[in-house]
């Protein structure tokens, strides 16, 4: 994930982790006051937050309850509300298509990559990239007219695009306005173009470990990766004004809200939110996460 990531053991401890497990059991009588006090108890190098490369959390309103929503509250079945979800439009990756070449004429090249055990790892999905070679192949003359960047679009049906060239550095695509080729990001590749490689690798540079695709009442569904999702008694912080952001910098990553998992799938998490900022109501589709191990 982050290189220099956040220490959220640390920077929640100014809010409401550090309240131990009444706040984990969503106690309405717990306010930020006394997760403060809590912190304080611990000594004060556990209340300070890092000031550096370090998360803004979110303050309760006015003392509030440092809950969220209504006590009683039950998750819908994570399978369904995944499938629920699967059309809807995004602003973050999801399906991509990996090439390593990209011309501006001509036929793309796709990269030699297992689908199906990427696909195994996580949210983020790739598509038979070999049947879709040969499609592009058999249907040469009917996308004769297409350029390299709309016929892998069209074959894949992907959102973005990664040009993986064998050296050198990496490209995020995505589709502009009128359909364009857009560059998103130049970024150092991973280490080798292993499933396994790859999807570690996403995270670290996007700069995000989860992104909401959905909200149902106190509840969030998340996607991630199975690796980072395996991590026992995972908490997050959302960050806030992220919903539309591709890649996410160290000096954005302001919270919006505290979450914990509380059920996990192949790479896709039921979050429960346990605290969210003064004004803040929800947290959009597409806001980012960034997610560690309670300490």
């Amino acid at each position: 994930m982050f290189s220099g990531r956040v220490n959220l053991a640390a920077v929640l401890a100014l809010t409401l982790w550090s309240a131990g497990p009444a706040l984990a059991q969503k106690n309405d009588t717990a306010t930020a006051k006394d997760a403060t006090a809590a912190a304080a108890a611990k000594g004060d190098e556990a209340a300070t937050a890092p000031k550096s490369d370090a998360a803004v959390m979110p303050q309760a309103a006015d003392g509030a309850a440092a809950v969220a929503g209504k006590k009683g509250d039950v998750a819908p079945p994570l399978a369904q509300w995944l499938a629920d979800t699967k059309d809807a439009p995004t602003s973050y990756p999801h399906v991509m298509a990996f090439v390593t070449d990209l011309p501006d004429k001509g036929l793309p090249k796709f990269l030699d990559i297992d689908h199906a055990a990427f696909n195994a790892l996580g949210y983020f999905q790739v598509p038979d990239q070999a049947s879709v070679a040969w499609d592009m192949k058999l249907n040469r003359d009917a996308i004769s007219k297409l350029n390299p960047f709309q016929i892998v679009l069209r074959l894949t049906k992907a959102d973005t695009v990664v040009l993986a060239p064998p050296t050198g550095d990496w490209q995020f695509l995505r589709p502009g306005e009128h359909g364009e080729r857009q560059v998103i990001a130049t970024v150092k590749p991973p280490k080798s173009t292993k499933p396994e490689d790859i999807v570690a690798w996403l995270p670290a540079t996007l700069g995000w470990d989860g992104v909401v695709l959905a909200q149902k009442g106190d509840f969030l569904l998340v996607g991630s990766t199975t690796q980072i999702l395996a991590t026992t008694q995972v908490q997050a912080l959302a960050v806030s004004n992220s919903a539309t952001k591709f890649l996410l910098k160290e000096d954005e990553r302001k919270g919006a809200g505290l979450l914990s998992l509380s059920q996990t799938k192949e790479g896709v998490g039921i979050f429960d939110i346990v605290f969210l900022g003064a004004g803040i109501k929800a947290l959009p589709v597409g806001t980012k996460l960034i997610i560690e191990k309670k300490k």
